[in-house]
């Protein structure tokens, strides 16, 4: 009781600060708090059928299709809750829906029928289900200035759901493919496809227009929200980079690496949107303001529940950009929103320390010190290096003051942008000296230093640039003195010009990175000169086939199995997932995974988010951060060495659970389409006996894959990688054998 006490207060404690935090200072990312809604804790197949049995539809055909509707959005929506980016009576989500009450507090009926959530996505967008599901993208709260313009986008993802035109376009699709267009070519279906979801799109802007309009919010703050849209693909501020803000006065870059002036900013608004799912902006735009009469505008407002709850939510929407851009690998926008956010809250840590880490990742990628894998289909490995242009994207077609940021980044050679890397992370490391990720990027930029560029601590300058030149300038004036007094000879003249090459900035301005902490920081030239020569090492990493033990065991008692994965599927059929059957056998798989462990004796404990009750919120959370890590560290691949930076509550985690070693396990089975079968007949008639054939055509194709893989959430090592492709179908005795002899290497110990 104690325990539970003490962890119950701890979780309000933090509930409130992230809530209420102080954001100048740091940055807690956000979480959920609260009971989970039904929608959270209700399987899909249970839900689906709860839609169906309330389908008024009697025709046969049309009652097939619908239900084929429902299935696919129950489904769709559960991945997106087990994909761990939904947040659930969260500081945004709550005044989002205050928003929305705001705008339907004449119709309450309606407003019981919706739920509305936010989502940790940077992509600017909302999206509206049949069932009364909206969710609305932190990136797209990130762009907004002002509240109605929040309402006139929620007024349109509420018309979506009222006009049922998710379904409506689902059937209309299907009567395209199959009814009235069976002469057209595919373009012109794609093209009868595109004109109904443009109609749909357009009532949607009229008919959400009407919430406003019976609202008091602004309608010429409403007309604006089609600017969000046009420039969506910018950062969320448009701010000039001041160079400086990567120098010193001692550090400075050179003037080559920055742009005199960046690229116009286009924003096409009138775009070719025939094959498009939306009227491009233009369209849009005229169409409303058509409708639009400005007479009750002096009386309207911008904003109506808060203004200060706005501006605090759109500023955590941007934290948690920040963020995000991180998870995926964005190092650009990442820097470049951080430094817009850093202008406004300039002491804030927990940018400085998203700066730091991107910093440090373009370095390692730059001089190519991070290994990564790419999976082919049988779960075997080919190593390869990531595309630098998929890293730092190339400069030319970005628009805007992040411009600067991507040429710069371009421009800078591998060893300057470690030393850049290591002057902006060493300063983070001095205003949090005890931050262990920071320390480890600190520790690893030094050996990059070193090992792969041979800089070591005394090639760096204890003497700043204008200190040294002032120095030459004395030295010149004496060596005039004594010039007059004796004839100089050609080896203290060529001294002279070799010591005044040195003093070019450009040529070497990293050798004065460092001044300050070569001269009077004790510990940066202990750390940095305690690092040697040699080789990077290279990750000798081995994955183990499923049934081979032999020399290898792990002896680890304790493990956390997340989200246990199974999905069947047929190829022969139209819509290849078999939801249904999906669900059933990643049950058992969940089971089948306890039973196991427990029987071998090895400590377990699950986080699978379609196991959760709506009191399982603490466990929610969690899963969303161990989540965002694998994440992270499996979009470099499995085999590579490279750190994960998105740290945020991972070692908490790993504390809490009492063990560091994190499970993720799953069966993919396949069923697969006979190829060549009508090839196969023919040939038969002429050189093969028909009972071949027949057996031929009979006989089922299966393909099963699995997977096991077994991290040190703390250190991100793989402790264990076991993959297998068979041509058998997923039978029960395949399937035990895997998690058995899994289980098995991770709980017996070395002999």
């Amino acid at each position: 009781m104690k325990k539970a006490g003490i962890l119950f207060l701890f979780l309000s404690i933090f509930l409130l600060n992230a809530k209420s935090q102080d954001l100048s200072h740091d940055y807690v990312p956000v979480i959920s708090s609260g009971k989970l809604p039904e929608l959270f804790v209700k399987n899909a197949q249970t839900q689906t059928q709860e839609d169906i049995n309330r389908l008024g539809e009697k025709d046969y055909k049309l009652r097939r299709s619908k239900e084929e509707f429902l299935v696919k959005t129950n489904y769709f929506i559960d991945q997106m809750i087990q994909g761990g980016t939904l947040l659930v009576n969260d500081p945004v989500g709550i005044y989002v829906n205050k928003v929305a009450d705001e705008l339907l507090k004449n119709d309450p009926g309606l407003r019981n029928k919706l739920q509305i959530y936010v989502t940790k996505s940077t992509v600017v967008n909302a999206y509206s289900f049949d069932k009364g599901v909206i969710l609305v993208n932190m990136g797209l709260i990130a762009q907004l200035e002002n509240e109605a313009q929040l309402a006139y986008i929620l007024g349109h993802e509420i018309t979506h759901y009222v006009k049922k035109h998710s379904i409506n376009a689902y059937m209309e699709n299907i009567r395209i493919d199959q009814a009235d267009y069976r002469t057209s070519s595919l373009d012109e279906k794609e093209l009868l496809k595109s004109n109904y979801s443009k109609e749909n799109e357009l009532e949607a802007d009229m008919e959400g227009l009407n919430y406003i309009m019976n609202s008091n919010y602004s309608l010429k703050a409403v007309m604006k929200t089609f600017e969000v849209f046009q420039y969506s693909y910018l950062p969320f501020e448009e701010i000039d980079f001041d160079k400086n803000f990567f120098q010193d006065k001692d550090l400075i870059l050179p003037d080559e690496y920055f742009l005199k002036e960046t690229q116009q900013i286009k924003g096409e608004d009138d775009y070719d949107d025939a094959k498009s799912t939306h009227p491009n902006i233009r369209k849009r735009r005229n169409a409303i303001s058509d409708k639009i009469s400005f007479e009750t505008e002096p009386s309207r407002k911008k904003f109506i529940v808060s203004e200060e709850d706005f501006k605090k939510s759109r500023d955590i929407c941007r934290f948690e950009l920040c963020r995000l851009y991180l998870l995926e690998q964005d190092y650009m926008n990442a820097i470049y929103a951080s430094y817009i956010l850093l202008k406004k809250y300039p002491d804030n840590i927990y940018l400085h320390k998203i700066v730091s880490k991107s910093l440090y990742a373009l370095a390692q990628y730059k001089s190519n010190s991070w290994n990564f894998f790419t999976m082919n289909e049988d779960f075997s490995f080919l190593r390869s290096r990531h595309n630098h242009s998929y890293v730092i994207p190339y400069y030319d077609n970005i628009e805007g003051s992040s411009q600067q940021v991507y040429h710069l980044f371009n421009k800078i050679k591998g060893d300057e942008l470690t030393t850049l890397a290591l002057w902006y992370t060493w300063k983070t490391h001095k205003l949090v000296p005890a931050d262990s990720v920071i320390n480890s990027i600190s520790d690893s930029l030094f050996t990059l230093l070193v090992d792969r560029y041979k800089l070591h601590i005394n090639d760096f300058s204890a003497r700043s640039l204008s200190e040294i030149k002032e120095e030459e300038k004395q030295q010149r004036q004496k060596d005039s003195a004594d010039a007059e007094q004796q004839e100089q000879s050609k080896y203290d003249k060529i001294r002279r010009n070799r010591d005044k090459a040195d003093l070019n900035p450009d040529e070497h301005f990293v050798k004065y990175a460092f001044v300050d902490f070569v001269k009077s920081d004790d510990e940066f030239r202990q750390r940095f000169g305690a690092v040697h020569d040699s080789p990077l090492p290279e990750k000798n990493f081995e994955y183990n086939e499923p049934g081979n033990n032999k020399g290898f065991s792990l002896g680890i008692d304790r493990v956390v199995i997340v989200n246990p994965f199974y999905v069947k599927s047929d190829e022969r059929k139209k819509d290849v997932v078999e939801y249904v059957a999906t669900e059933q056998s990643r049950a058992d798989y969940a089971k089948l995974l306890a039973n196991t462990a427990k029987k071998i004796g090895l400590q377990y404990e699950i986080i699978d988010p379609r196991s959760f009750h709506d009191t399982d919120m603490t466990r929610f959370n969690d899963f969303s951060v161990v989540n965002d890590w694998v994440n992270e560290r499996l979009d470099a691949g499995v085999e590579s060495n490279s750190m994960v930076l998105n740290t945020d509550g991972i070692r908490k985690i790993a504390e809490k659970y009492g063990t560091r070693y994190f499970l993720w396990s799953g069966i993919v089975s396949v069923h697969e389409r006979k190829p060549y079968v009508g090839a196969t007949l023919l040939s038969s008639i002429f050189i093969a006996p028909i009972p071949y054939v027949v057996y031929y055509m009979l006989k089922p194709r299966y393909r099963t894959l699995y997977y096991a893989v077994l991290f040190d959430v703390v250190s991100g090592e793989v402790k264990m990688f076991s993959t297998s492709t068979l041509r058998n179908p997923d039978s029960k005795d395949l399937v035990n054998t895997y998690v058995y002899d899994t289980l098995t290497r991770i709980r017996h110990h070395k002999k």
